[in-house]
């Protein structure tokens, strides 16, 4: 949690956009369901006093189960592309 918190702390998104519509599906019986998203994301930090961009391309697939006071994420697979980084 400390990792994530010092991460949102020190970058502002400037983009965190679909690259195509999330597919999401849920199982005959309502009881599993999975979505597939696919992002660009880019976000400004800086870094040594100079500003920096940095555009990272990834997607995932989340499968969630249904209990019984509500979904929770059963499973999550992530990939992305390296990240490029461009000074302003």
């Amino acid at each position: 949690i400390q990792r994530f918190h010092r991460y949102f702390e020190s970058v502002n998104f400037e983009k965190w956009d679909d690259v195509k519509a999330p597919v999401i599906r849920f199982s005959e019986d309502g009881k599993m369901a999975y979505t597939i998203v696919e992002k660009e994301v880019v976000v400004n930090y800086e870094k040594d006093g100079e500003s920096m961009e940095s555009t990272t391309n990834f997607a995932w697939v989340a499968i969630y189960k249904k209990y019984e006071d509500g979904w929770e994420i059963d499973c999550v697979a992530s990939t992305n592309q390296p990240t490029i980084i461009e000074e302003k």
